[in-house]
């Protein structure tokens, strides 16, 4: 066996620390305007959500409950079952970080610098054991962490961190796939953790994550390397620890599913008409001013996407999904290998993803009972960005290590992930307040549900009990919960807890604990007796 010499140990370390240095740079770039404390959440769709939500678990652990499904302040007290439905993986780690003395904000900051982390590292790991390529796995760690949509449009522009967090649990989950399949014992148990792990911070991705691991395992198995009994009894025992592990939170979601209004948001306003669009797209790049240096920032801006807004079409992500495919069908070098197969599975899923966000697939999304449950056809832009990320990484592994073609593709694929960042950076939509914002207390949470359509946190109202309803009472106007203070005054309820609705009876008494409300009710003739909470399948009333 060859032993390294001083003068190669000294070069391995090098790289290493180079490598070590572009993916820190590429970590930075996204996260450091992200942990400002003056960082405005109320510019941002998402961040006062869960900045209230994060109070609202707190809260719920210093009363003893240490899973609390249903928050009974939310739905202006009301209560909305936020947590029997929406993985709390994400909330669960910045209450940890809480726990070690960070601010309530700081925390949440933190957790999303974890996600883009987690990327980073994942992403190339997976690249580089796959495709036995650093450079190539340094091009997708780059170009997964700095595309628009998974980190930049998913921190600045919505706090969506669960979705983060999840995009950046899932090249760590297609990695273990591919350990797991190949024989390695330990990632067994990896993979059944990573696949818990997705299921328990973003129930959408790791919706989107199944496929993509379905694709890994296919992959795994053309490839013929191991018996393919063995490795299926590896990967069932992986998945069945997954589910396992997150089986108290998936099985509530699936078995009580209809007592809730789920699948309610309509994707189609957000789909863009590829023609209209493409020809936007050629109209604007003719349109800039190439004579001038101020090309090197318009040129980027203008091959991005942000989502929701489908000005144009990701450019950038395209050509290096493209690259890759071609580069592996011409090169012969890593002809019939893993890495082809890979960069040319993730090529097609990357048009896959586009074409969902086309018009021309509307009436898929209206009829196919699972497809609306994703809420917004752009979800589809971070596994998009993960899979054209790899495509990037198998270009530059299509070609022989030092041959003229890979230099090349090297120095393409360097302009590409420049374009990237560049387009990124310029439209990060993060505000600073002139100081930083209070910390969520109860005043926020009556404030963001005062009046607000659907309330719970959600923009949607999709876990609001099928027992209620709020409808339009003017066309095209929508109401908030205010209908119920208008129906029924908060005046009327006694603490804010009960009231008597009809019948002859006084309240003498109210009791009121977690999730329990406890009234001594002195009646002279039959009586209703009310409590300030949805009706839901979990409460249970008794009669003393």
């Amino acid at each position: 066996m060859a032993h390294p010499t001083g003068a190669t140990a000294v070069g391995n370390m090098r790289v290493r620390a180079i490598t070590a240095a572009i993916l820190l740079a590429s970590i930075t770039c996204v996260t450091w305007p992200w942990l400002d404390p003056r960082l405005d959440w109320s510019a941002t769709f998402d961040g006062e959500n869960h900045l209230i939500r994060l109070f609202l678990v707190g809260d719920a652990l210093k009363a003893g409950d240490w899973y609390p499904r249903w928050l009974p302040d939310l739905a202006m007290g009301y209560g909305y079952p936020l947590f029997n439905y929406y993985a709390p993986g994400m909330y669960a780690l910045a209450t940890a970080l809480r726990g070690f003395g960070l601010p309530i904000i700081a925390a949440f900051q933190w957790t999303g610098v974890i996600a883009v982390t987690l990327a980073a590292t994942g992403i190339y790991a997976l690249a580089r054991h796959v495709m036995d390529d650093r450079i190539g796995a340094v091009v997708a760690a780059t170009a997964f962490v700095l595309a628009p949509y998974p980190f930049f449009t998913n921190l600045y522009d919505r706090a969506q961190v669960p979705e983060a967090l999840a995009l950046g649990i899932l090249p760590w989950a297609l990695l273990a796939t591919w350990r797991a399949w190949h024989g390695d014992g330990a990632w067994v148990g990896a993979f059944g953790v990573a696949v818990a792990a997705l299921v328990l911070t973003h129930n959408i991705t790791s919706l989107l994550a199944a496929p993509l691991i379905a694709g890994v395992i296919g992959v795994a198995w053309s490839g013929g390397r191991v018996h393919w009994k063995d490795a299926l009894r590896r990967i069932s025992i992986g998945i069945t620890i997954g589910t396992g592990l997150s089986a108290f939170f998936w099985v509530p979601v699936i078995l009580e599913a209809s007592a809730v209004h789920l699948g309610r948001s309509d994707v189609t306003p957000f789909l863009f008409d590829p023609i209209t669009t493409t020809r936007n797209l050629v109209h604007a790049i003719r349109g800039l001013d190439w004579t001038s240096g101020a090309i090197l920032t318009a040129l980027p801006e203008t091959l991005i996407v942000r989502p929701p807004n489908h000005e144009t079409i990701p450019v950038a992500l395209l050509a290096l999904a493209t690259l890759g495919a071609v580069a592996t069908g011409v090169s012969r070098t890593q002809r019939g290998s893993a890495t082809r197969t890979i960069t040319i599975m993730c090529a097609v899923g990357v048009a896959a993803c586009l074409a969902m966000n086309a018009t021309w697939v509307r009436l898929a999304w209206q009829t196919l009972p699972v497809i609306p449950v994703i809420q917004y056809a752009w979800r589809l832009y971070g596994p998009m960005s993960l899979m054209a990320a790899l495509a990037g990484a198998g270009f530059i592994a299509a070609w022989r290590p030092g041959s003229r073609m890979r230099a090349v593709a090297i120095g393409v694929a360097t302009v590409l992930v420049a374009t990237l960042a560049t387009g990124s950076v310029l439209t990060r939509r993060g505000t600073l307040a002139a100081s930083p914002p209070p910390p969520p207390d109860g005043r926020m949470v009556f404030a963001r549900e005062i009046d607000r359509y659907a309330g719970g946190t959600t923009s949607t109202g999709e876990f609001l009990p099928r027992t209620v309803e709020i409808s339009d009472l003017t066309p095209g106007v929508r109401r908030g919960l205010s209908v119920f203070t208008d129906a029924i005054p908060e005046a009327s309820w006694h603490a804010g807890l009960v009231r008597i609705p009809s019948g002859d009876a006084e309240i003498t008494a109210i009791d009121h604990a977690r999730n329990r409300i406890i009234a001594e009710v002195d009646a002279t003739t039959a009586s209703t007796v009310a409590f300030h909470q949805f009706m839901f399948p979990g409460w249970r009333a008794t009669v003393d």
